[in-house]
C-alpha cells in the first residue's frame, strides 16, 4: 500500500538515499580491509616460496623448473590474493540472497518457494561446473608451467640458439605449449558461460538469466494459481529479483575463484613439502677452523643405484692446501658441493669448522655493480675490499670499466669476459674472510699468467693461514700442496702430499695427458721455445687473457699483492650513462594508447568480430528492457489476454534474452582468448628476432614476467574486466533512456550528471592508470632477482647468505604492495563517489516519480532501474578502471614487439640464386677493415681489422681482456652488425646474406654451452635430422642399449660435460666448412682437451678454425696465431716465431 502522506513519501525517498549511502561507505572500509589481508597473504605465500628454494635439496631443486617455481610466485600466490574478496563473499552473497527470498515472500507469498526451488536446482550445477573449472585450472597450469619453463630456457640460452638458428625448433616447442593452452581456454570460455550439451545451458541462464528464470517461474505459478498482482507488487518484486543479479551472477565466479585458489594452494603446498637440503652445522663440533670428512656416501640422487660420491675420507686442518685432481667425471666439484651441503649425504658425516667461502666453476654474477657482487650484501670495508679486488688481479679491469667497482655488470654478468666473472668470484671470496676456502677450478678461466698470480697472491697469499680446498687441472702447482686427493670414479683413488703419491709410484701427471712430468717443469721455464716444448709448457697453461689483470709483462706478473697498493682507485659515485647498462624499464605515461587497442583489437579478428558483438550487446539489452516491460503489461493486463497468453510471451522473450546473452558471452571470450593467443605468438616471433643486445641490457626476469603474469592477466582477467565493462556500460545507457522516457523531466539532469561523472573519472582514470603502471614494474624485480637468486642457490647457502637475500626479495615485495594497496585505495575513492552520484539519479528518480503524471507500471520500471544503477555506475566504472590497468600487461608486452629486430632470417632470392648450394664449399674468410660497436654511443670494440684466412688453414686468436677476440667471433655470426668493413666467405658478403642461412652454415663451440632440459638427442638435433646410429656414433656409445639419445639432461650438468655435448653436436649435426672455438675447453682437464682437440682434427681437418686459446697446446699446430690488441691485429705469425720475440705477442703466448 502506497501511502499519500508527502511527509511519508518524503521520507522514503530520504531513506532511499541514507541507507544505500551507509552500505557504500561500509562496503569500501569492507573491500580495503579485504585487500590488505589479501596482499599479506600473497607476500607471506610469495616469502615463502623463496626461502623453500633456498634450502631445497638439489634433487628436489633439478625436479622443479624455474617456470614452474616463477608461475607459483606470480600466479598461483596472486590466485590466493584474488579468493580473498570471494572467501568473504562466499558466505555474504548467501545470506544477501536470503534475505531478498523474505521481502519477497512478503510481495509474492508462497510463490517465492517456486522460485528459490529453481535457485536449488540452479546449485548442484554450480557445483558440478565448478569441479570442471578446477580441473581445468589444473590442466593449463602444468602447460603454463611447461611454457614459461621452455621460455625461461630461450631466454637464458638465447646465445646458444642463435649460433646454431635453433629459433624455428624452440618457437615451435613454445607454441606447442601455448596450443594447449588455448584449447584449455576455449574450453573453460564454453563452460564459463554455458554448455548446450548439458542441462540446456543451465549454466548460462544461472550466470546470467538466473533472476529472469527465478521470476519466470515465480509470477507464472503466481498467475496460474489466479492470484492477483498489481504492476507497483509485480514491480516491486521484479526489483527484488534484480538485486538477486549480482549475488547470483557472482557466485559462479567466485566458486571459480576458490577453486583456482584451493588448486593454488594445493600446488604451492606440494612446493613447500619438498625435501630440504640437510645444510652441514656451521662448526661441526670441530675446535678448529678446519674441516673434516668422514668415510661416507654421496648422491646427486638418492634414488639412483650408484652413489656419485663414497669411499671419501680426508682431513684439513687451518692453514693447509688440499688440491683435488680427477679426469671428467671423477666427482671432483661433487666433492665440494657435498662439503656445502648441495649434494645429498646418504651416510657419514662432514665437519666443517668456521665460515665457508665457495668460488663455483661457473662463477655466479648478480645483476648489480661489482662492487656490490664483490660485498654480497656485506657492510663495506675499504681497506679489505681493497685488497680483495688487487690479489684477485682486478685493477686493470677497473681502469677500463665505465664506472670503476660501480660499474653495472649486467644479467649474468654480461657484460664481463668468463675470466673477468671468475676473478669477481674470487674477490668475493676474499673479501668474505672465511675460515674455509672452497675452490672448483677457478684458474682454468685465465690464462697461465693469471692464474699463477692469483695461485700466488690468493690461495698462497692472502689464504695461507686459511683451511683451502683446491680443484684444479694445473698440475704444476701440486707440489706447493699439502695433501692432494685424486678422485676416479667417484672414489677416493690416493691421497697424500704430491711426493708421497711419487714415491708410491703413482703418475699423477697421467690424470689429463700421457706426457711424463718434465713438461710440468717446462711450464715454469720461460727461456724455452718451438712448437713441442711449448706445447710442454702450455701442458695446463692458457693462451687466453680472460685475466685483464696481466696488462703488460712487468705489471702484473706474480708478485705479490702488495705490488698492486695503491693503483686501484674506487669510484665514489656512478654516473647515469653507467646505471643504463641495464636498461631501465620503461614506464608509459598517459592513457593506454591508441597503438595497443588497435593490437589487441586486431589480434582478435577486428571488425567481423566486433561487429555482431555490438548488434548481439544491442539486442540483449532490447530483450531485456521489454521482458522487464512485459511484467507492467502482464499484471496490468493491457492487451486484455489470457494468463497464458501473457506468461507464454514472457517465457520467449526470456529465452531470447537468455539465448542472445549466451551467443554474445561464448563470442566475446573467443574474441579475447584468440587475442591473448595471438599476441603471444606476436611476442615470442619477435623475442626470437631481436638482438643480442637486447638481452644484455634486459634481465631475464623481467623478459619472463611478460611471459607469465603479464601473459596470465591477458588470458583471464582482462577477458573478464572487458566483458563485464562492456555489459555494464550498455546497461547503463539503457537504464537511462527507460528512466528518461517514463520519467522524462529526468532527462534534463543527464546534463549535470554526466558533466560530474566525467569530472570524477578525469581525476581517477589516470591516477590509477600510473599506480597500476608503478605496480607493475615494482613487481618485475622481484622475479628477476628470484630466477636469478635460483641459480646462485649453491654460492648464497655455502656463504650462509640466505638472511640478507630474503631480506632484499621481502623488501622488493613490499615496495610492490605498497602500489597495489595505494591502487585499490584509490579505486575505493572513486567507488564512495559514484555511489553517492547514482544515490543522487535514485533519489532524483523517485522524487519524480511521486509527483505523479507517470502511470504505475513506468514509474515502477524506472525505480527498479534507478537502483540498478548506483550498482552498474559503480561496477561498470570499475571495471573501466580494471580493463585499462589490465591493458597495462598488453602495453608492457607491447612494448617488446617495437624493438628493432636483426636482419631478416632468410637470403633475399636475389642473392640466394647466385650462391653455390653448398656454400661455404671452401672456407676463406677475408675480413676487410672492419669495425664494430656493440650499441650505438658506446667506442669501438673492433678498430679497422683486417686479416685473410685461407681454405682449411686453422688460425689461433689471442690477446688480453677487451682486445677483440669474442668480438671478432660475434662479427662472424652477425651476432653484432658490423658499423663498417667487410666480411666475406669464399668470396660472399655475408652481411648480403640471412641470419638463418647463414649461422646454420657455420660452426662453434663456446666457452660456456647451454644445455636445454630435454633428452641428449633434443640437444644434439633440435629438428631431428640425424639418426640413432649417428648419435650413438658421436657420442661414443655402442648402440640402443646405451640408450643415450633418450638420456634426459636437467640442465645441471657440468661444465666439461656441456662441452663435449656441443662437441659431439658440431660433429655430428653441423659438420661444415668453417668452425670457430671460444675458449671451448677452458673447463675441461688436459687429457679431455687432448680428445676433443683429436676429435675436432678428425672430424674438421679439412675445415677452417679461427680458435679462442685458452692452453697453448690447443694452438700450438695451428698454422697461424693472430694476436689481437684493442681491437687491433698487432701481430700475425706462426706460433713458434711469436714465441721468440720479447713484445706484446710473446708475453700473451708465453
Amino acid at each position: 500500500m502506497i501511502p499519500s502522506n508527502p511527509f511519508a513519501l518524503n521520507s522514503y525517498i530520504i531513506g532511499l538515499f541514507l541507507a544505500p549511502a551507509i552500505q557504500s561507505l561500509c562496503e569500501n572500509q569492507q573491500m580495503y580491509l579485504l585487500y590488505l589481508t589479501g596482499t599479506r597473504m600473497r607476500n607471506a605465500l610469495m616469502a615463502a616460496i623463496y626461502r623453500k628454494c633456498l634450502r631445497l635439496s638439489n634433487a628436489a631443486l633439478q625436479a622443479e623448473s624455474t617456470g614452474k617455481v616463477v608461475t607459483l610466485m606470480s600466479n598461483d600466490a596472486q590466485k590466493l590474493q584474488d579468493a580473498m574478496f570471494a572467501i568473504h563473499a562466499m558466505w555474504g552473497s548467501p545470506a544477501y540472497i536470503i534475505a531478498v527470498l523474505v521481502l519477497l515472500w512478503f510481495e509474492v507469498g508462497w510463490a517465492t518457494f517456486v522460485g528459490l526451488g529453481v535457485m536449488l536446482v540452479m546449485v548442484p550445477m554450480t557445483g558440478k561446473l565448478a569441479a570442471k573449472l578446477g580441473s581445468f585450472r589444473r590442466e593449463i597450469m602444468q602447460w603454463t608451467d611447461k611454457r614459461v619453463g621452455r621460455m625461461n630456457e630461450l631466454i637464458s640460452g638465447i646465445q646458444m640458439i642463435k649460433f646454431y638458428a635453433w629459433e624455428g625448433s624452440f618457437r615451435t616447442a613454445v607454441q606447442e605449449c601455448r596450443s594447449q593452452e588455448a584449447t584449455i581456454l576455449r574450453r573453460m570460455a564454453l563452460w564459463q558461460v554455458g554448455s548446450l550439451t548439458w542441462s540446456w545451458g543451465y549454466f548460462g541462464l544461472l550466470l546470467f538469466y538466473g533472476p529472469v528464470a527465478v521470476a519466470l517461474f515465480t509470477f507464472g505459478s503466481y498467475a496460474i494459481a489466479g492470484q492477483p498482482l498489481s504492476p507497483a507488487r509485480a514491480y516491486t518484486a521484479l526489483s527484488l529479483f534484480s538485486l538477486l543479479r549480482f549475488p547470483m551472477s557472482f557466485l559462479p565466479m567466485l566458486v571459480t575463484m576458490i577453486i583456482n585458489a584451493l588448486v593454488a594452494i594445493k600446488r604451492i603446498g606440494e612446493f613447500l613439502k619438498r625435501e630440504e637440503s640437510a645444510l652441514e652445522p656451521v662448526g661441526g663440533g670441530m675446535g678448529w677452523n678446519g674441516m673434516g670428512v668422514n668415510p661416507n656416501q654421496f648422491s646427486w640422487d638418492p634414488a639412483a643405484e650408484r652413489p656419485t660420491l663414497s669411499e671419501i675420507n680426508f682431513t684439513a686442518r687451518p692453514g693447509s692446501l688440499t688440491m683435488i685432481v680427477g679426469g671428467v667425471g671423477s666427482g671432483k666439484s661433487s666433492l665440494l658441493t657435498a662439503v656445502i651441503g648441495h649434494i645429498g649425504r646418504l651416510s657419514g658425516e662432514v665437519q666443517v669448522g668456521g665460515r665457508i667461502a665457495y668460488v663455483a666453476q661457473t662463477a655466479w654474477i648478480m645483476n648489480d655493480t661489482l662492487q656490490e657482487n664483490v660485498l654480497m650484501g656485506t657492510p663495506l670495508d675499504p681497506e679489505r675490499y681493497r685488497t680483495a679486488l688487487e690479489v684477485a688481479q682486478l685493477g686493470p679491469d677497473l681502469a677500463i670499466l665505465p664506472n670503476g667497482d660501480l660499474t653495472e655488470i649486467g644479467d649474468r654478468g654480461v657484460t664481463l669476459s668468463g675470466g673477468q666473472k671468475q676473478r669477481v668470484s674470487i674477490a668475493r671470496a676474499v673479501y668474505a674472510n672465511a675460515d674455509v676456502y672452497l675452490f672448483d677450478d677457478p684458474l682454468s678461466a685465465v690464462d697461465s699468467h693469471v692464474g699463477r698470480a692469483l695461485f700466488e697472491q690468493v690461495i698462497r697469499g692472502v689464504l695461507r693461514s686459511k683451511t683451502v680446498l683446491l680443484v684444479t687441472n694445473a698440475l704444476q702447482y701440486l707440489p706447493q700442496a699439502d695433501n692432494v686427493i685424486w678422485m676416479e670414479e667417484g672414489r677416493e683413488r690416493a691421497q697424500g702430499t704430491f711426493a708421497q703419491l711419487q714415491e708410491a709410484g703413482l703418475n699423477i701427471a697421467q690424470l689429463c695427458y700421457d706426457d711424463d712430468d718434465d713438461q710440468h717443469q717446462q711450464e715454469r721455464g720461460s727461456n724455452k721455445n718451438g712448437n713441442k716444448k711449448a706445447a710442454g709448457a702450455a701442458g695446463a697453461g692458457g693462451a687466453d687473457d680472460s685475466g685483464a689483470a696481466a696488462k703488460g709483462g712487468k705489471e702484473g706478473g706474480g708478485g705479490t699483492g702488495g705490488d698492486m697498493k695503491g693503483k686501484i682507485t674506487l669510484t665514489r659515485q656512478a654516473t647515469d650513462a653507467n646505471r643504463n647498462l641495464t636498461g631501465i624499464e620503461v614506464r608509459e605515461s598517459g592513457a593506454i594508447s591508441g597503438d595497443v587497442i588497435n593490437l589487441y583489437f586486431n589480434a582478435g579478428g577486428g571488425w567481423p568480430y566486433f561487429i555482431p558483438l555490438l548488434l548481439m550487446f544491442a539486442l540483449e539489452q532490447g530483450a531485456r528492457v521489454y521482458t522487464d516491460t512485459w511484467v507492467g503489461n502482464w499484471f496490468g493486463d493491457k492487451y486484455d489476454k489470457t494468463v497464458a497468453f501473457y506468461l507464454g510471451i514472457y517465457f520467449m522473450l526470456g529465452v531470447v534474452y537468455g539465448i542472445v546473452t549466451l551467443v554474445r558471452s561464448i563470442t566475446f571470450l573467443f574474441f579475447c582468448v584468440r587475442a591473448a593467443v595471438s599476441i603471444h605468438n606476436q611476442l615470442l616471433d619477435h623475442i626470437l628476432a631481436l638482438p643480442k643486445s637486447f638481452f644484455d641490457t634486459n634481465p631475464a626476469g623481467r623478459i619472463l614476467n611478460r611471459f607469465s603474469r603479464d601473459t596470465d592477466i591477458m588470458d583471464a582477467t582482462l577477458a573478464a574486466s572487458l566483458i563485464q565493462f562492456a555489459g555494464s556500460v550498455v546497461t547503463y545507457v539503457a537504464i537511462l533512456i527507460v528512466i528518461t522516457i517514463a520519467t522524462r523531466w529526468f532527462g534534463i539532469a543527464l546534463v549535470p550528471l554526466t558533466v560530474i561523472y566525467f569530472t570524477i573519472q578525469r581525476y581517477y582514470i589516470p591516477a590509477a592508470r600510473e599506480l597500476q603502471r608503478i605496480e607493475s614494474i615494482s613487481r618485475s624485480p622481484i622475479y628477476s632477482r628470484f630466477a636469478e637468486a635460483l641459480l646462485g642457490v649453491p654460492t648464497i647457502r655455502a656463504y650462509r647468505m640466505e638472511a640478507p637475500f630474503t631480506a632484499q626479495s621481502d623488501g622488493l615485495m613490499e615496495r610492490n604492495a605498497y602500489a597495489f594497496v595505494t591502487q585499490k585505495l584509490a579505486a575505493g575513492w572513486l567507488a564512495c563517489r559514484l555511489d553517492m552520484l547514482g544515490l543522487v539519479v535514485l533519489t532524483l528518480a523517485g522524487a519524480l516519480c511521486i509527483q505523479g503524471g507517470i502511470e504505475p507500471g513506468m514509474a515502477g520500471l524506472a525505480l527498479m532501474y534507478a537502483l540498478d544503477l548506483t550498482r552498474f555506475l559503480k561496477h561498470g566504472t570499475n571495471m573501466a578502471s580494471k580493463s585499462e590497468a589490465d591493458f597495462n600487461s598488453v602495453e608492457r608486452i607491447a612494448q617488446y614487439l617495437t624493438p628493432e629486430t636483426e636482419a631478416r632470417p632468410d637470403t633475399p632470392p636475389e642473392v640466394a640464386k647466385l650462391l653455390p648450394s653448398d656454400w661455404p664449399s671452401a672456407g676463406v674468410i677475408e675480413v676487410e677493415k672492419l669495425c664494430m660497436r656493440y650499441r650505438p654511443g658506446m667506442p669501438l670494440v673492433l678498430k679497422g681489422i683486417s686479416f685473410k684466412v685461407a681454405a682449411g688453414e686453422k688460425v689461433g686468436l689471442v690477446g688480453r681482456t677487451g682486445s677483440g677476440k669474442s668480438s671478432l667471433l660475434l662479427a662472424l655470426f652477425r651476432m653484432v652488425e658490423a658499423e663498417s668493413g667487410v666480411i666475406s666467405i669464399d668470396g660472399v658478403n655475408i652481411a648480403t646474406l640471412g641470419l638463418r642461412h647463414l649461422r646454420s652454415r657455420m660452426s662453434i663451440i663456446p666457452q660456456d654451452p647451454f644445455m636445454f632440459s630435454g633428452t641428449v638427442r633434443h640437444n644434439l638435433d633440435p629438428f631431428s635430422t640425424s639418426t640413432d646410429e649417428e648419435l650413438w656414433k658421436v657420442s661414443g656409445l655402442e648402440g640402443p642399449g646405451s640408450g643415450c639419445p633418450c638420456v634426459y639432461l636437467s640442465g645441471c650438468l657440468r661444465v666439461c660435460t656441456r662441452v663435449c655435448v656441443c662437441v659431439c653436436l658440431c660433429t655430428c649435426v653441423y659438420v661444415c666448412k668453417v668452425l670457430m672455438l671460444d675458449e671451448a675447453t677452458a673447463s675441461v682437464d688436459v687429457d679431455t682437451d687432448a680428445h676433443i682437440q683429436d676429435a675436432l682434427r678428425v672430424q674438421f681437418g679439412d675445415c677452417t678454425c679461427l680458435t679462442i686459446a685458452h692452453r697453448l697446446n690447443t694452438i700450438m699446430d695451428a698454422d697461424r696465431v693472430l694476436v689481437l690488441d684493442s681491437g687491433l691485429v698487432v701481430e700475425d705469425d706462426e706460433p713458434a716465431a711469436l714465441l721468440e720475440r720479447d713484445n706484446v705477442g710473446c708475453f700473451v703466448v708465453n
